[in-house]
C-alpha cells in the first residue's frame, strides 16, 4: 500500500500499544510498539525524557523496525534522535 496522509501504515491492519511512566518528577520513559501482521513486522520506539529546567526538556528518542518488506527478505532499520524542547 502507498503511504499518504490518509494511509500512514504499511498494511491495512496494524496493532499498536503505547505506555509511559514517570520514574521521577524530572525523568520519564515511554515505549511504543506496533505489529504489522501482513509483513510479519514490528516497530519499537522507546524514548527517555529529562526535565532540565521548568520549561526545557531533553529527550533521547529511538526507533527500530524489522519486517519483510520484500518477499523472503527481512529488513532492519534503526534510528536515534536527540531533542531539546523549549516550552514558552
Amino acid at each position: 500500500m502507498s503511504l499518504s496522509a490518509k494511509n500512514l501504515s504499511f498494511t491495512k491492519v496494524t496493532l499498536m500499544l503505547q505506555g509511559s511512566y514517570p520514574i521521577t518528577p524530572l525523568f520519564s520513559v515511554s515505549l511504543a510498539g506496533m505489529y504489522f501482521p501482513k509483513l510479519n513486522g514490528i516497530f519499537l520506539g522507546p524514548s527517555f525524557t529529562w526535565s532540565l529546567t521548568k520549561n526545557i526538556d531533553f529527550s533521547l528518542i529511538t526507533q527500530s523496525f524489522a519486517g519483510q518488506l520484500l518477499k523472503g527478505q527481512t529488513e532492519h532499520f534503526n534510528f536515534a534522535f536527540l531533542r531539546l524542547k523549549w516550552n514558552f
